[in-house]
């Protein structure tokens, strides 16, 4: 038997505790295109509060995870400046303009900005139930970073910590990444059978390891080059030869802007139009909507034509995709527009059989049909060993839950998804927002 060290699959195994992070672009790229919006918008140094929420009921981060190694990892990322080469690779990356065009997607002037802004300090706590509480305070643009690589690195300790606290057997941790990498190549070539069924890789914050990413997309591009489009993941996309890593935008633009403008009723009710009308102007090619931060069909009820003609795709990531798919069809041609013009984009817990269902019903019914795959492609570990040994995906989250000194709210279509610490603001933002469409659904991520 061919034995798999730790070492290939845990930065942290090796000898001398390598960094989980070892480098700022070693997050999702929706991060920067969102970051460049905030900063030409004005809103960069907006005050705000990112914090961790585990969703995965039972488990106790902090009776698995020493706080000194978690510590030890954030205050490396902490520290960690962009290099000359990663600013050039940024200033490199280009997007495809409406008259087919390229042009810089992220100019120097926004360069210069991010080689100005350190990621922000963080608090951690560990609480005597196993608990942890991790959170993150500061200006706009220097905190939003942290949300997915802080992720990542949970994630990984979270697993590293498992093996050792379980006692490694070289056998049973082989068998185990053996059965993994096998799950990852049948999945491919199950794919592989659709050769129009295309996804981007959107893994990174839930991923077993750096390591393990690294593997899975290798495993992608030799199999499914033409069907993965790219990962989300910058630092891996440069890793892989690919300058065009793929992510669209995040529900943390829509609940900090309704703190916004004095947070009035009336402004709650129109910041969700107002920043994706800015958005589609600042960029037309990137016009991809993600309108569930307060419930798919409310937000689609009152959106204008402009916004249907603008919106180039809509991703889709809480709602039943057999009631969301057809509403935003419908939506569309309601507008005047031609649905098979259009991209929708399901990315919400897929796996392979799911997104050759979805794609199978729904792909003729719009232009482009094509997925976003997350922890199910990065860490698809359930079920290979019993689930109460914590071997199993966590559905854990880093959410903005303050801006402007106000608390900010998600209603999502999936009411477990909910988020929120405020329950007066809960409800005033669930009054405000017609509770149309919800269908509670297990967490799955």
């Amino acid at each position: 038997m061919t034995f798999i060290s730790p070492r290939k699959i845990f930065a942290p195994a090796n000898s001398d505790g390598d960094a989980i992070i070892t480098s700022r672009l070693d997050v999702d790229i929706y991060k920067f295109v969102m970051g460049q919006f905030i900063w030409r918008e004005g809103m960069a140094d907006v005050p705000v509060k990112f914090k961790l929420t585990m969703r995965t009921k039972g488990v106790k981060l902090g009776m698995v995870i020493p706080e000194e190694a978690l510590r030890e990892q954030l205050d490396v990322l902490m520290k960690l400046q962009y290099t000359e080469t990663e600013l050039s690779q940024l200033s490199g990356m280009t997007v495809e303009q409406v008259d087919g065009k390229k042009r810089a997607l992220f100019p120097i002037e926004f360069i210069d900005e991010l080689k100005r802004r350190d990621l922000t300090e963080y608090e951690l706590i560990y609480l005597p139930s196993g608990e942890i509480k991790l959170s993150f305070n500061g200006s706009w643009l220097s905190v939003m970073n942290w949300e997915t690589s802080a992720m990542a690195i949970i994630s990984e300790l979270y697993y590293w910590h498992l093996w050792q606290k379980r006692g490694i057997s070289r056998a049973e941790f082989s068998t185990f990444y053996a059965e993994l990498y096998q799950r990852v190549v049948r999945d491919s070539k199950q794919l592989a059978q659709h050769p129009g069924l295309t996804f981007a890789q959107f893994g990174h914050r839930r991923r077993h390891s750096r390591m393990w990413e690294v593997i899975v997309q290798e495993v992608f591009d030799e199999l499914l080059p033409k069907q993965c489009i790219a990962p989300s993941n910058v630092w891996l996309a440069f890793k892989t030869g690919q300058n065009n890593p793929r992510g669209t935008n995040a529900h943390e633009l829509p609940m900090v802007w309704s703190t916004l403008n004095g947070n009035s009723d009336e402004w709650i009710k129109r910041s969700p139009y107002d920043v994706v009308e800015r958005w589609n102007r600042f960029y037309p090619e990137l016009a991809i909507l993600l309108p569930d931060t307060y419930r798919t069909t409310a937000f689609l009820q009152g959106a204008s034509r402009e916004i249907a003609v603008a919106t180039k795709g809509v991703r889709i990531d809480s709602k039943v995709e057999e009631q969301s798919i057809p509403e935003i069809v419908e939506w569309f041609r309601d507008n005047g527009e031609d649905p098979l013009k259009k991209v929708i984009i399901p990315s919400d817990g897929l796996t392979p059989n799911r997104m050759v269902e979805l794609w199978r019903k729904f792909h003729d019914q719009v232009g482009v049909l094509t997925f976003g795959w997350g922890t199910g492609a990065t860490n698809n570990i359930n079920d290979i060993l019993p689930k109460d040994t914590g071997f199993h995906t966590l559905s854990m989250v880093i959410k903005v839950v303050e801006a402007n000194g106000l608390p900010t709210v998600k209603l999502s279509d999936n009411p477990n998804k909910h988020s929120g610490e405020d329950l007066a603001e809960i409800a005033r933002y669930d009054r405000l927002f017609a509770k149309v469409g919800e269908v509670a659904r297990e967490t799955v991520v």
